[in-house]
């Protein structure tokens, strides 16, 4: 056979390859970075990485109305206790707390001020000291807070069990509020959040029984954040009613009417002309004439009661003799 017989035979072969072999192993081949994407059924079926741009581009992003926002790093404060080591020199490990001045004391190096910065931000500084010093070539540090003693998040009002916690336990909202054994039976309907980073700004977050609404609320939080959970506004119902007592109310207002239905209505010895309403002002206490049996018979506006109101149903003498 000539070399032109053996080359043209050669020829023909990788075309019948190439015919039969749909794709070829340079387009089989993804990159690292797609590595995530499945390939389909059968190799006749695997899409090209340009294949797979065009579908991602294709695919509608889902928008949910929430947005993600990032934790905030939790730093290293006066008071905490943290544990420095450094590789290959268990001379230089060390134990203890921030000082009052954010200091951390180390052999050979003396004192660190570590208060204001991240594990890493502290583990890069100690290592530049450490070879700027000339004592160890290429040094590898560790920095590790055992105990956040400033750095925490702060949960009081209607929840049973107030105090300060980890902020590397509870980034969320929720997960904080569970970590504080729920709330109390007397908890409002919205919460107050103060900001670290933002003081002059708190935020009033509702929690509601929506799940979109509940997962919009769940926010994140940073360290030196607080949580108050403030306690519902209550209204009381007395006198001549079947359920008398305090009820809970939405968004420190309700009608005079629902409360009433929440007392389950006057009794039959109720004498509604003259039920009257009782308010904290900042003149003290006052007293104001309610027309309940107008009200109930639609020939005057219903009565927007506040928290603390206190409504007072009288008895009828003559309802009273009549039984």
């Amino acid at each position: 056979m000539s070399a032109s017989q053996f080359i043209a035979r050669c020829f023909l072969v990788t075309c019948v390859l190439s015919s039969v072999l749909p794709v070829s192993a340079q387009e089989t081949k993804i990159n690292e970075s797609d590595a995530s994407v499945s390939p389909g059924p059968s190799p006749s079926s695997t899409p090209t990485k340009k294949a797979l741009q065009v579908l991602q581009s294709e695919i509608p992003k889902a928008d949910s109305g929430l947005t993600t926002a990032i934790a905030p790093a939790v730093r290293i404060g006066p008071g905490d206790e943290i544990d420095i080591s450094v590789y290959g020199a268990p001379d230089l490990t060390q134990h203890g707390r921030v000082s009052s001045t954010g200091e951390i004391s180390l052999p050979l190096i003396g004192g660190v001020v570590v208060a204001g910065l991240t594990c890493e931000e502290a583990q890069t500084l100690i290592e530049q000291r450490l070879a700027v010093g000339n004592f160890i070539k290429n040094p590898h540090v560790s920095v590790y807070v055992k105990e956040y003693t400033t750095q925490g998040i702060s949960i009081v009002g209607e929840v049973n069990k107030p105090g300060m916690y980890s902020a590397l336990a509870a980034h969320r909202l929720l997960d904080l509020i569970q970590a504080a054994g729920g709330l109390t039976p007397r908890a409002g309907n919205r919460v107050i959040v103060d900001l670290h980073r933002d003081r002059t700004h708190p935020l009033s977050i509702p929690l509601s029984n929506d799940p979109v609404q509940v997962a919009k609320a769940n926010i994140e939080l940073g360290p030196g954040d607080t949580v108050v959970v403030p306690k519902a506004g209550i209204v009381y119902v007395v006198g001549e009613v079947n359920k008398p007592g305090g009820f809970l109310i939405e968004e420190n207002s309700i009608s005079a009417l629902r409360v009433l239905a929440m007392a389950s209505g006057p009794t039959h010895l109720a004498s509604l002309n003259g039920t009257k309403m009782v308010r904290r002002t900042s003149q003290g206490l006052k007293e104001i004439p309610l027309p309940l049996k107008r009200i109930l018979q639609a020939k005057a506006p219903d009565v927007t009661l506040q928290p603390e109101d206190i409504i007072y149903v009288p008895g009828s003498k003559a309802k009273g003799f009549a039984s």
